[in-house]
Protein backbone atom coordinates (compact mmCIF):
# COMPACT_ATOMS: atom_id res chain seq x y z
CA UNK A 1 0.00 0.00 0.00
CA UNK A 2 1.39 3.34 -0.75
CA UNK A 3 2.41 5.91 1.73
CA UNK A 4 -0.07 8.78 1.55
CA UNK A 5 0.94 10.87 4.51
CA UNK A 6 0.52 10.93 8.23
CA UNK A 7 -2.91 13.05 8.17
CA UNK A 8 -4.98 10.58 10.22
CA UNK A 9 -9.06 11.62 11.69
CA UNK A 10 -10.52 9.59 14.73
CA UNK A 11 -13.56 7.77 13.29
CA UNK A 12 -15.05 6.60 16.73
CA UNK A 13 -14.21 6.23 20.24
CA UNK A 14 -15.18 2.45 22.51
CA UNK A 15 -14.53 0.68 25.35
CA UNK A 16 -16.35 -1.80 24.06
CA UNK A 17 -13.57 -4.76 22.63
CA UNK A 18 -16.37 -6.65 20.47
CA UNK A 19 -17.08 -3.58 19.26
CA UNK A 20 -13.51 -2.25 18.24
CA UNK A 21 -13.11 -6.12 17.06
CA UNK A 22 -15.73 -6.00 14.74
CA UNK A 23 -14.95 -2.65 13.31
CA UNK A 24 -11.89 -3.64 12.86
CA UNK A 25 -12.89 -6.66 10.80
CA UNK A 26 -14.92 -4.45 8.52
CA UNK A 27 -12.81 -1.71 8.19
CA UNK A 28 -9.76 -4.41 6.91
CA UNK A 29 -12.50 -5.91 4.75
CA UNK A 30 -13.14 -2.91 2.96
CA UNK A 31 -9.15 -2.69 2.79
CA UNK A 32 -9.11 1.10 4.94
CA UNK A 33 -5.88 0.72 7.33
CA UNK A 34 -6.99 1.87 10.60
CA UNK A 35 -4.79 2.76 14.04
CA UNK A 36 -6.13 2.18 17.39
CA UNK A 37 -4.78 4.65 20.08
CA UNK A 38 -4.84 3.88 23.75
CA UNK A 39 -4.96 0.48 23.47
CA UNK A 40 -2.20 -0.10 25.71
CA UNK A 41 -3.94 2.31 28.29
CA UNK A 42 -5.24 -0.34 30.49
CA UNK A 43 -2.43 -2.60 30.84
CA UNK A 44 -0.56 0.10 32.13
CA UNK A 45 -2.63 0.48 34.89
CA UNK A 46 -3.31 -3.30 35.55
CA UNK A 47 -6.45 -3.20 33.76
CA UNK A 48 -7.92 -0.28 36.23
CA UNK A 49 -8.51 1.77 33.43
CA UNK A 50 -10.79 -0.47 31.21
CA UNK A 51 -13.17 2.44 30.82
CA UNK A 52 -10.54 4.16 28.85
CA UNK A 53 -12.08 4.54 25.46
CA UNK A 54 -9.98 3.15 22.08
CA UNK A 55 -9.81 5.70 19.08
CA UNK A 56 -10.23 4.44 15.87
CA UNK A 57 -7.91 6.30 13.45
CA UNK A 58 -7.93 6.98 9.56
CA UNK A 59 -6.27 8.69 7.26
CA UNK A 60 -8.49 11.52 6.11
CA UNK A 61 -8.77 10.22 2.68
CA UNK A 62 -10.55 7.00 4.00
CA UNK A 63 -12.94 8.94 6.51
CA UNK A 64 -15.99 9.11 4.63
CA UNK A 65 -15.74 5.32 2.96
CA UNK A 66 -14.96 3.96 6.60
CA UNK A 67 -18.10 5.74 7.74
CA UNK A 68 -19.96 4.33 5.16
CA UNK A 69 -18.61 1.34 5.59
CA UNK A 70 -19.76 0.77 9.00
CA UNK A 71 -22.96 1.98 8.42
CA UNK A 72 -23.38 -0.46 5.85
CA UNK A 73 -22.44 -3.31 8.23
CA UNK A 74 -24.55 -1.86 11.23
CA UNK A 75 -21.51 -0.98 12.69
CA UNK A 76 -22.07 2.78 13.24
CA UNK A 77 -23.43 3.44 16.66
CA UNK A 78 -25.51 6.59 18.26
CA UNK A 79 -22.44 7.08 20.22
CA UNK A 80 -20.29 7.22 17.33
CA UNK A 81 -23.03 9.62 15.44
CA UNK A 82 -23.15 11.96 18.61
CA UNK A 83 -19.04 12.39 18.03
CA UNK A 84 -19.48 12.72 14.19
CA UNK A 85 -22.14 15.56 14.81
CA UNK A 86 -19.40 16.89 16.96
CA UNK A 87 -17.03 16.89 14.52
CA UNK A 88 -18.98 18.36 11.63
CA UNK A 89 -20.61 21.23 14.00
Amino acid sequence: MAFRGTHMRELLRTNDLVHLSFVQAVLRDGEIDSHVLDGNTSSMFNGALNAMARRVMVHDDDYAAARRRLIAAGAWRAEDRENDAQDDG
